[in-house]
């Protein structure tokens, strides 16, 4: 086989292993190993690329030979990104939108990267890095992919090496920007709509009208004068707030198993299916929200900010889960009376001065834990035929 065989072959090969790799370690395994078959035994390979994500924009995954695959997750948006360029040659080639980059590590070069010197004292002796640049920019950063090639052979990459590097290397960003594109969709869905909900909509679920029946407690709750607020603090200060409060609700919700469905101004809406055990973990989550509410509102209040409390409605009934809306534009959430008695149950709350209203479904489900709730009474809700038997945690 010629040289120009084998490049084509090996491009081949990775293009082949970038439409059948779901990860980026699927990925960097089957390359790895076709170019060790072509005579190139790295020390390290790792591949980048730009996705979205709430927590981050560029993502590495690398493959280091004995030692497995390691990630690491870079926010480029901050203000350190300068700083993490002096550090990084994969954030330097990013903010610079530099296409290639090469440093012969044996020869004791770093090009001034705290990584390379890295690089260099473990035994490699030479680096590669190639970047490309898609024209779709999808996302802020543009579709972005960095890979690296790390040698430790005594020579570095010969000519050859480098020729096949580049034959392989467009195919592989490709292959990244696959995987990167799908786990930009999956964080997308999960985080605007919750992971059970992102889940079901990767499945296919996404046809107008289509839901299913389900049995769960539902969590409506909100902010205790929020609208006041609103009309007394900066737009900076209210931001903050609304984040911070809403970052422990979710937090208790998430921990317990709970699933939020949306946020409705200062308001959350949350579901925990009763058949994997839902009104004993929403309970949970209830107390574990009043904790850290109170918590942060003492460190609020320590640090001169405005703090404020929550109020929490809970109920358990039969619900419709699925697609409801226009065919453009569709809200995947709950529906049923359910829903909408424990809205009522949250408005009531307010006039009652209580801030955790139960109903007598959510009550008779709990067991043993049902002792942990004590009676208020009998009150009719607007919208709903008979008075409700409504309930409060026994620590208020």
């Amino acid at each position: 086989m010629t040289e120009i065989e084998t490049r084509l072959a090996l491009a081949e090969a990775t293009a082949a292993a970038s439409l059948a790799a779901a990860t980026e370690e699927e990925l960097l395994s089957a390359v790895h190993a076709l170019l060790a078959e072509a005579g190139i035994d790295l020390l390290r390979m790792s591949v980048g690329a730009v996705e979205l994500s709430p927590t981050h924009d560029l993502r590495m995954t690398a493959l280091t030979r004995g030692k497995g695959f390691s990630h690491i997750a870079v926010d480029t948006r901050l203000e350190s990104v300068e700083f993490m360029a002096t550090v990084s040659p994969f954030v330097a080639m990013w903010l610079n939108k530099t296409e290639q980059l090469r440093v012969r590590l044996g020869a004791g070069e770093d090009a001034g990267f705290a990584f390379l010197a890295g690089l260099r004292a473990e035994g490699a002796t030479d680096f590669l890095a190639v970047s490309f640049a898609l024209p779709t920019a999808r996302l802020p950063g543009g579709d972005t992919t960095i890979m690296s090639f790390v040698a430790d052979s005594t020579d570095g990459f010969s000519e050859r090496d480098l020729a096949r590097l580049h034959a392989v290397a467009r195919q592989l960003a490709l292959g990244a920007t696959l995987t990167a594109a799908s786990r930009s969709g999956a964080a997308a869905l999960d985080t605007y709509l919750g992971p059970l909900a992102g889940a079901r909509v990767r499945e296919g679920n996404i046809l107008r009208g289509r839901a299913e029946p389900m049995r769960a407690v539902v969590w409506a709750s909100d902010l205790v004068g929020f609208t006041r607020i609103t009309e007394s603090v900066e737009t900076e200060e209210l931001l903050s707030l609304l984040n911070d409060y809403t970052g422990e609700l979710v937090a208790a919700v998430g921990a317990h198993g709970g699933e939020v469905l949306k946020f409705i101004g200062d308001g959350l809406l949350a579901i925990f299916p009763a058949d994997a055990g839902g009104p004993a973990a929403a309970l949970s989550a209830a107390r574990e929200a009043r904790n850290r509410v109170t918590a942060l509102s003492e460190a609020r209040r320590a640090a001169g900010l405005v703090s404020t409390d929550f109020c929490l409605g809970l109920h358990l009934g039969e619900v419709l889960f699925g697609n409801f809306g226009a065919a453009g534009r569709l809200d995947f959430t709950v529906l049923g009376p359910a829903v909408n008695e424990v809205s009522r149950m949250l408005g009531l709350s307010k006039t009652l001065d209580q801030r955790v209203l139960a109903s007598a479904a959510f009550h008779a489900e709990l067991g043993e834990r049902s002792a942990e709730l004590v009676s208020v009474g009998r009150y009719a809700l607007r919208g709903v035929g008979a008075p409700q038997h409504l309930f409060t945690l026994e620590a208020d």
